[in-house]
């Protein structure tokens, strides 16, 4: 069960980065929507980023559920 909630919350941080990264968008049933396997930008993302690789072309069913679950961060 605790690897499952790590799979999970690495999956939840994995698209924030992507949501939050200037130049892409985001759906929940494309995911990244990279439709060239060879684009440069999504390569050198993916570089400095692996774990973002499956959602190239895949969304994460449960980032919903997975934004309540996490806590926000504050600034302050």
């Amino acid at each position: 069960c605790k690897n499952k909630w790590t799979v999970l919350k690495k999956s939840y941080q994995s698209v924030v980065e992507i949501k939050c990264t200037s130049g892409f968008t985001w759906s929940d049933e494309q995911g990244a929507g990279i439709m060239d396997r060879k684009d440069d930008v999504w390569a050198c993302f993916t570089k400095a980023h692996p774990h973002v690789k499956p959602f190239m072309m895949k969304g994460f069913d449960h980032f919903n559920i997975m934004e309540e679950l996490m806590p926000s961060k504050l600034k302050g």
